[in-house]
């Protein structure tokens, strides 16, 4: 009987070990951090520092310092207040359209955009840029990699259209976790929405759940399984998301709406074969340039001219 007991006491100090230890995983890939300093070393790796020139970054950051114009707040559905800044084309200008703009993973949108914004404007769209739930200004201590932040996005389209009127073309852009937000919130565009015209997608990963599994391992030499497991239980009961939610591709399935989707071929945080695999599955919608030597969210530093190119083209197509 002894035995039994010991037996039983092992059981519980070896779950409440994994569930600690789960836990600890949780807090380090879904709890809000600290916001980065706003200085270029630490906001951008050097690599892209050295491809783009420090110079011209610095000057990219100051030119979208002082055109964000107005700043506009929402409340998302589970009733935090989100926060976006609008960078808008002069009032002589007519507008082309708007996008909306989605930064990734614990990052900011003048990061994450600091060389497509200049192009965007100058091309003559108006500009919504997101803060994300859990970040810069939007309220928010859960990161939920696209499945709750993608109902999000529905509700900035909405505000969009109060803000700009019901003619305008709408696109939805997103790089990383951002990508991922524009990817699954495409599936729940009405078909009957006639104003979002086209998505594009800058290296999304394919689903939350295998996404976290690789980075555990690739990054922090942690097997996934079993203990992910272990992680979504934290996730479903602290911050309400299922890590097993549907993956990017097939809420993006449900869309009318063509993709643009833009990866680095030596990407290796978000693999190259993600971006590979969402085109092959959407199909004749989707159109896939890949990077050479690009790394992660690095597209656009190693090709801009290609880059560029390729963005406003697929604008021009389906923006009107």
């Amino acid at each position: 009987m002894i035995g039994f007991y010991i037996f039983l006491a092992i059981l519980f100090i070896d779950a409440v070990i994994t569930f600690a230890f789960a836990y600890m995983i949780f807090y380090r890939v879904s709890v809000r951090k600290k916001p980065r300093k706003n200085e270029i070393d630490s906001l951008f790796t050097q690599n892209k520092i050295e491809l783009a020139g420090r110079e011209n970054i610095q000057r990219n950051l100051d030119w979208i310092a002082n055109a964000q114009s107005e700043s506009v707040c929402i409340e998302s559905e589970d009733g935090l207040r989100l926060h976006c800044s609008l960078i808008n084309v002069d009032k002589e200008i007519v507008p082309k359209g708007v996008i909306i703009i989605f930064h990734g993973y614990r990052s900011l949108g003048a990061r994450d955009f600091c060389m497509q914004l200049p192009i965007l404007h100058e091309a003559g769209y108006n500009i919504m840029l997101v803060d994300q739930r859990s970040h810069a200004q939007s309220e928010g201590k859960y990161i939920c990699y696209g499945t709750k932040e993608h109902k999000d996005a529905l509700l900035w389209r909405k505000k969009a259209s109060e803000i700009y009127g019901n003619d305008i073309p709408i696109a939805l852009f997103g790089l990383s976790m951002g990508a991922a937000t524009v990817l699954m919130a495409s599936g729940d565009i009405d078909s009957e929405d006639s104003q979002v015209k086209c998505v594009i997608a800058d290296c999304p990963f394919y689903d939350t759940y295998g996404i976290i599994k690789h980075v555990l391992w690739k990054y922090n030499k942690i097997y996934p399984q079993p203990i992910i497991h272990f992680v979504n239980f934290w996730s479903r009961f602290l911050a309400d998301f299922n890590m097993h939610a549907p993956s990017c591709v097939e809420k993006a399935k449900a869309s009318r709406l063509p993709f643009l989707i833009f990866h680095g071929k030596d990407d290796k945080f978000v693999p190259t074969k993600c971006s590979e695999r969402i085109a092959e599955e959407l199909g004749e919608q989707a159109r896939l340039v890949l990077v050479e030597n690009a790394r992660h969210a690095e597209s656009i530093y190693y090709s801009p001219e290609l880059y560029k190119a390729e963005l406003l083209g697929f604008l021009q197509k389906y923006m009107n």
